[in-house]
């Protein structure tokens, strides 16, 4: 079975140093795993300081959710872990100057250590993408299914015959054209759900019709 969960590194960000991607998204809803300041040019530390690593931090999350659709304005939560608490009004003030007006939760540990050395603090976020329909555009970028994975369309019940002079039509998958958007697909998929409830009208309207011509 196909994976809801797409999981990708984006370039220009940092390698991981472990089995992982960066992100994870299922629809809107982002996670990125944890991030140091590490510049992806040159594999090494943004600065000694927290000020410089928390500046590239943001850097790189920029680069991150760029790739999905997302920016620093629709971060939900961040995860800060300090090496020494004693850092938090520095990293708070770098904080401030990338994330701009815009103010998610957040919450701020303090950790004995980190995996690599000189590295004075991580983050991680979750986040969702800044258009409601982004995951019908990640659909699109895909461009079309080829015809066995398009999903099928559930049956429907026929609807029973209004007027014996003019029968309710009987609404089948095949009435359903093969669309691959999904948007596209729930619009049509309505649309042709509606067909039985409109007969019993179409019937009457026949009806008189032919009780006054004939």
């Amino acid at each position: 079975m196909t994976s809801r969960v797409e999981a990708l590194t984006p370039p220009n960000t940092p390698k991981p140093i472990g089995p992982y991607n960066h992100i994870a998204k299922v629809g809107e809803h982002i996670w990125i795993g944890g991030t140091a300041g590490f510049d992806p040019e040159t594999g090494q530390l943004a600065g000694a300081d927290v000020a410089s690593q928390t500046r590239q931090i943001f850097r790189s999350f920029e680069a991150m959710l760029a790739a999905v659709d997302s920016d620093l304005n629709h971060v939900t939560h961040i995860n800060v872990f300090l090496k020494h608490m004693s850092d938090f009004d520095a990293m708070n003030e770098a904080y401030v100057e990338m994330m701009g007006e815009h103010r998610p939760a957040r919450t701020v540990f303090a950790v004995q250590e980190l995996p690599k050395p000189g590295v004075m603090l991580t983050m991680n976020l979750t986040a969702v993408t800044s258009n409601f329909a982004g995951d019908a555009i990640a659909e699109e970028r895909k461009g079309p299914k080829p015809l066995s994975q398009i999903s099928p369309v559930v049956p429907m019940m026929p609807a029973v015959p209004a007027s014996p002079m003019m029968p309710a039509p009987a609404v089948t998958p095949m009435m359903v054209p093969a669309v691959t958007t999904p948007i596209v697909r729930m619009v049509v998929a309505s649309m042709v759900m509606a067909l039985p409830a409109m007969a019993p009208f179409i019937a009457d309207i026949a009806d008189r019709h032919l009780d006054r011509c004939c």
